[in-house]
C-alpha cells in the first residue's frame, strides 16, 4: 500500500474516532439560525480570515523554530568541534516549528473569534461546525489534534536537538535522528564507504536522489540524506566529508545504485 493511501485511512480512521467520541449532537455550540442565513453573517469573515490564519501559522512557525534551532546551537557549544562536525540545519528546524505553532496558532484564532464577534463568538463556532457538516464537535477534537501536534513537535525537536554527526581525528561519533544514543566508531570499523545514486520511497517508488551511505562492520549504517549536511552548500560538504574519510582509511568510493 503506498504512503498516500496509508495517509488517507489515517485521517479517516481518525474522523471515525472523533464522530464516536465527540458527536456533532453533543456539540458545545448550538445556533438556531440555518446555515444559510449564518453564512451571509459570517462569510465575508471567514474569507478575511484564510490569509490572516495563514500568515499567523507562518509566523509562529518560524518564530518557534528559530528559537529551537538557537537552543540547540547552546546545546552544541560544549562540542569542541576540532573534525568536521554536522547537525540539524536551520530550515529543518521548522518542522517541529510547524507542530508547536499549531497550539499556538489556534489559541490566537480562538482569541480573535472573541474579540471580533463578542457575544456571537459562540453562534460562529455552531456555524463552523454547520457550515463543514463532518459529524463531529469540530472545537473539542481541534483541543486534542493540536495537543497532538504539540507532543510530536515536542518529541521531533528532543530528537533533533541530540542528532548529530562529529568525525575526529581518531574516531567517528554518530547520533543520528531518532537514535536511542551515541554510537562510536573508529574508523577502522567502517566496510563501505559508497556514493548511492537512487533510493526507495514508503510507496515503493524507486527516486533518483544522489547521496553518501558509511556501512559499518557490524551492520550500522549512516547515510547523508538523513543525517549529513542538508544546506544550499550540502553537495559539495558532503562530498568533503567523503574525502576526508577515503583519505583517513584509504578505501576506495564504492558505487551503487540502490542500496536496500
Amino acid at each position: 500500500m503506498g504512503s498516500s493511501w496509508i495517509i488517507v485511512a489515517f485521517i479517516l480512521v481518525l474522523f471515525a474516532v472523533f464522530r464516536y467520541v465527540f458527536p456533532e449532537k453533543n456539540a458545545k455550540y448550538s445556533a438556531e439560525k440555518n446555515i444559510n442565513t449564518l453564512s451571509k453573517k459570517y462569510r465575508k469573515f471567514d474569507l478575511v480570515m484564510i490569509p490572516i490564519a495563514f500568515l499567523f501559522l507562518i509566523g509562529y512557525t518560524a518564530v518557534i523554530g528559530f528559537m529551537l534551532h538557537f537552543i540547540s546551537e547552546l546545546r552544541f557549544l560544549v562540542f569542541k568541534q576540532e573534525g568536521i562536525f554536522i547537525k540539524p540545519e536551520f530550515g529543518m528546524w521548522m518542522l517541529p516549528g510547524f507542530f508547536i505553532g499549531a497550539l499556538f496558532y489556534t489559541g490566537t484564532f480562538n482569541k480573535i473569534v472573541d474579540r471580533h464577534w463578542k457575544s456571537d463568538a459562540d453562534e460562529y463556532r455552531a456555524y463552523y461546525n454547520l457550515k463543514y457538516h463532518i459529524g463531529f464537535d469540530w472545537w473539542k477534537a481541534l483541543r486534542w489534534i493540536t495537543l497532538g501536534a504539540f507532543i510530536i513537535g515536542a518529541v521531533i525537536a528532543l530528537f533533533m536537538a541530540d542528532s548529530y554527526a562529529y568525525f575526529q581525528k581518531d574516531k567517528l561519533v554518530l547520533n543520528p535522528v531518532f537514535s536511542l544514543g551515541k554510537k562510536e566508531f573508529a574508523y577502522q570499523d567502517l566496510a563501505i564507504i559508497a556514493e548511492v545514486s537512487h533510493f526507495k520511497a514508503p510507496n515503493g517508488n524507486i527516486v533518483f536522489h544522489p547521496h553518501y551511505v558509511l556501512q559499518f562492520q557490524n551492520g550500522f549504517r549512516w547515510s547523508s540524506r538523513w543525517d549529513g549536511f542538508q544546506g544550499f552548500q550540502s553537495e559539495a560538504q558532503n562530498k568533503q566529508l567523503i574525502d576526508f574519510l577515503l583519505e583517513k582509511t584509504d578505501m576506495t568510493l564504492a558505487k551503487y545504485d540502490l542500496m536496500e
